[in-house]
């Protein structure tokens, strides 16, 4: 659902999104007219309160005893939180270290909210 919904939102912000056909680090190319992206799509609706009300995502995870992660292997990654139907839209030099990541109300990624122009 939330691969669709990244689709309906990059196509009325102007951008043309295609989706690979083998498995990939990414789930969409992004086509912003100069530039081609690529976008890993991940969504949530798992929150947590008991540690500073927020939504956490899983953005990567253990490999052979390794940890891996999308840093490196994406130009963005899209986070929605499907409760509240948000969007946060990060660069790449932005991921995290780590498997996860935490989305707070009024924290640090608020710059990246519903911000499709960062694809542009």
């Amino acid at each position: 659902m939330s691969e669709v919904l990244f689709d309906y939102h990059a196509v009325k912000s102007g951008l043309i999104t295609s989706r690979p056909l083998s498995v990939c680090d990414y789930d969409r190319i992004v086509d912003n007219g100069s530039r081609l992206l690529k976008v890993q799509i991940k969504s949530t609706t798992s929150f947590d309160k008991a540690r500073g009300d927020s939504y956490i995502f899983r953005i990567g995870g253990m490999k052979n005893g390794v940890e891996s992660t999308y840093k490196g292997r994406v130009d963005f990654m899209a986070l929605h939180i499907i409760p509240t139907g948000d969007w946060f839209i990060v660069p790449e030099g932005d991921i995290p270290p780590g498997t996860s990541m935490r989305i707070r109300n009024n924290g640090k990624w608020m710059a990246y909210k519903n911000n499709w122009e960062v694809l542009k």
